[in-house]
């Protein structure tokens, strides 16, 4: 794995507004990197991060719904795990840098009370558009932070014209912290903006929120993102050409952290992934939380015995009462979503994993005579 410069750290504050696609602009900052093979070797374990979703509307159409929500958790999955589908789609040139980070999201389960929530919070408004810290408030018509100790908070609402989303750095004052998404451009579901349909502006304000630059840094070709592996380039791209050159290299316009439409951005590199898995475990270690079930085991309470556990390819299932026939075999992921299912299986027999990403899972076992089993699974 390529190294990370060393940055010295600064704050860099990007803004800008362009009348043929919604540039997202963010506030950011690049804490000095240094490379390390403890990070290359990290990259094994899953990383969880709870969220709370704040929905802050005026009218029924920014009232987004569960399902668009949810939508946008298994779409962050996806791109940070590098699982959307479209991985034979990078360019040739940068097939070798393109990582999955093993940092995964999912709807919090608790509230800073500790009692149950499904990590949605629905707040109506008078404020027609936001373009400042009003929304952080609940005073201001907005809706107050819940601990971002504990949680990242995600803000949906409508903002300002030509503004798609923005995030907060690390060491931002906790009533601002997390990230914020118009509603048009939060989900892959619903009424979206055209070419921001695929969830991709919040996988870009959670970069910069794990402490991503842009690639062309500040502009021009002496500036870029600090990173080896990200080629430099003069500025934003708005467009999918692959032969796009700026700076003598091969633009990437892939990248997760360019402005390039949805479908045309596929990847975070290696470096990119040290330096938000870095950011996660120091100073954002407080989050990291992988004891979430996603609702699936809430109502479930027989317990399964698998092994090995974590695995890199299969697992046993033990632990469902003797000549219980076993219905069928499902495994689901973070977000609730069944992603396999063996049916006509026996108590004993190994579930295969393979073909999955790393992370965590859940294995559901449900008999002929209705009784249900589960237990988590960590790939590796």
């Amino acid at each position: 794995m390529k190294s990370v410069k060393h940055i010295s750290s600064f704050t860099l504050f990007c803004f800008s507004i362009s009348t043929l696609i919604a540039q997202e602009c963010s506030v950011i900052k690049l804490n000095e990197q240094v490379a390390s093979n403890n990070i290359s070797k990290a990259v094994v374990d899953p990383l969880c991060i709870p969220v709370v979703v704040h929905v802050v509307y005026n009218i029924s159409d920014e009232n987004i719904s569960n399902d668009q929500i949810i939508s946008q958790i298994a779409a962050l999955n996806n791109d940070f795990n590098l699982s959307h589908g479209f991985e034979a789609d990078i360019n040739a040139d940068f097939q070798d840098v393109a990582a999955a980070s093993n940092i995964q999201f999912y709807l919090a389960e608790t509230d800073a009370d500790g009692s149950s929530t499904d990590g949605i919070t629905r707040t109506s408004t008078d404020k027609t558009v936001f373009g400042n810290n009003d929304l952080f408030y609940s005073a201001n018509g907005g809706k107050d932070a819940w601990d971002d100790s504990k949680y990242l908070n995600i803000w949906v609402c409508d903002l300002m014209p030509g503004i798609s989303g923005y995030a907060k750095i690390a060491d931002s004052t906790a009533s601002i912290d997390g990230v914020v998404v118009d509603y048009k451009y939060f989900g892959t579901q619903g009424d979206l903006a055209d070419d921001r349909d695929l969830g991709r502006t919040a996988t870009h304000e959670i970069g910069h929120w794990l402490g991503l630059n842009h690639p062309w840094g500040l502009g021009g070709c002496s500036s870029d993102d600090g990173l080896d592996d990200t080629p430099l380039q003069n500025e934003a791209t708005s467009d999918c050409g692959d032969a796009n050159t700026t700076c003598g290299t091969t633009v990437m316009h892939q990248n997760f952290m360019d402005y390039a439409a949805d479908d045309c951005r596929l990847f975070f590199t290696n470096n990119q992934v040290e330096v938000m898995r870095t950011t996660l475990i120091d100073p954002r270690s407080s989050l990291i939380d992988c004891n979430g079930t996603a609702g699936i085991a809430k109502n479930e309470t027989r317990s399964l015995s698998i092994y090995p556990n974590p695995t890199s390819n299969w697992v046993s299932i033990n632990g469902v009462e003797a000549h219980t026939d076993i219905k069928e075999i499902e495994i689901l992921n973070l977000v609730g979503s069944v992603i396999k299912i063996e049916s006509n299986a026996r108590d004993n027999e190994r579930v295969s994993l393979e073909g999955l990403p790393k992370g965590i899972y859940f294995i559901r076992v449900r008999t002929e005579s209705n009784e249900v089993y589960t237990s988590r699974v960590v790939k590796i």
